[in-house]
């Protein structure tokens, strides 16, 4: 079934592909990207702060936004 589509695939050859929405391809995109920054994260060691003491992935992910903005 998959042998017509190259081994990596833009949007559009994946919804074909899959048989999906572009909205839902889209979706699953974001959400493997996510799942790989979960995987990979590692909090920030804070020097004044309690040793252990282990930042939340999503307080990151608020702080890495206010720096981005």
């Amino acid at each position: 079934m998959l042998r017509k589509y190259p081994d990596v695939m833009n949007i559009e050859q994946m919804r074909d592909a899959l048989r999906i929405s572009t909205k839902t391809g889209y979706k699953r995109r974001a959400e493997a990207m996510m799942r790989e920054l979960q995987d990979d994260f590692e909090p920030p060691v804070d020097p004044n702060g309690p040793p252990g003491k282990a930042m939340l992935f999503a307080d990151y992910l608020v702080q890495w936004l206010e720096i981005a903005k």
